[in-house]
């Protein structure tokens, strides 16, 4: 009886462990796709769950468009060194950084 029991269980639990066709659908039907792998992903995914390519866009690489992480200094596709954005105004007044483009403190609003 042990035998022949310890041969049905993998079969048993083997639907438990697939995936429905159902899921498969609605997934497929997603208009959002991953840049890397073109893979379906959904609206509020952060990451693409089949490469793991990062699809919250912090900033991209002026050469090739692919997502750079945080503080890195040459793009992991192309190797073309980051570009820098331009350093925030600070504050003559109050100190605050401010958008490198701004006219005005957003902290104290004094003329910048």
């Amino acid at each position: 009886m042990g035998v022949g029991l310890g041969l049905m269980m993998p079969a048993m639990f083997s639907s438990l462990a697939s995936p429905t066709g159902t899921e498969h659908k609605v997934e497929s039907l997603s208009p959002y796709r991953c840049p890397e792998c073109h893979v379906p992903v959904a609206k509020e995914a952060r990451f693409c769950p089949a490469c793991g390519h990062q699809l919250l866009i912090i900033s991209q690489c002026v050469h090739c468009g692919k997502n750079l992480p945080p503080n890195a200094k040459f793009c992991p596709r192309c190797g073309t060194p980051v570009v820098k954005e331009s350093e925030g105004m600070i504050c003559p007044s109050c100190g605050a950084e401010n958008l490198p483009d701004a006219h005005y403190c957003n902290q104290c609003g004094g003329k910048l």
